[in-house]
């Protein structure tokens, strides 16, 4: 059996953030197409065990979306 890749091309089309693709963009590695397009709007959750006192890693990385998600 032969894997083959599902992208014979190497295109695909995506809807990334513009903080994933930024650099990516200006180095010509993407190229942006409907770049008009609003973005959907959706609901995010994020679940984590429940503790009287959360580690400062989930404080940092609940704040770091918060953030990314107000600036957006």
């Amino acid at each position: 059996m032969t894997a083959m890749p599902l992208n014979i091309w190497q295109k695909a089309v995506a809807l990334l953030a513009d903080s994933t693709v930024d650099r990516l963009v200006a180095e010509n590695g993407l190229v942006e197409v409907l770049g008009e397009t609003e973005n959907p709007k959706f609901d995010l959750t994020m679940i984590y065990a429940a503790h009287r006192y959360p580690s400062s890693i989930v404080r940092a990385f609940v704040g770091f979306v918060l953030e990314q998600v107000k600036a957006n």
